[in-house]
Parts: C-alpha cells; structure tokens; sequence
C-alpha cells in the first residue's frame, strides 16, 4: 500500500505549541449582531400581532360581533 507523502505539497508537521486561536474578525461580529437582531424583530412583530388579534376578538365578543 502507497503511503501519501505530504512534504511534497509543502505540509508540515504542527504540534499544539503553533495553533493559535483565530479571531472571527469584525465581518463574523456584525453578521452575528444582525443575525439576533432579526430574529429578535420577528418574535417581537409576530407576538404584537398574536396581542392584537386577541384585543380585537375580545373586543368583538363584548359587542356581539364575534363571528365564528
């Protein structure tokens, strides 16, 4: 069985002493804050709609508009 030589592609042996811990950068952070700030948006949009459609069928029920 061939053994596949990296050296020839210019790998070479790292051991724990050289990985470093890579930064995600500024690009990662503003992704990231856009990301939560979306979908803190649609929670909040969908529970006032949830809120209003309640308000509106009580409403409706206490002047005997509610309409099944």
């Amino acid at each position: 069985m061939k053994q596949l030589s990296l050296e020839n592609f210019g790998v070479q042996e790292l051991d724990a002493r050289e990985m470093k811990e890579t930064d995600g950068g500024l690009l990662a952070y503003l992704i990231g804050t856009a990301l939560i700030a979306g979908s803190i948006t649609v929670a909040v949009t969908a529970a006032c709609l949830l809120v209003s459609e309640g308000f509106e069928a009580g409403y409706n029920a206490t002047q005997g508009l509610l309409n099944n």
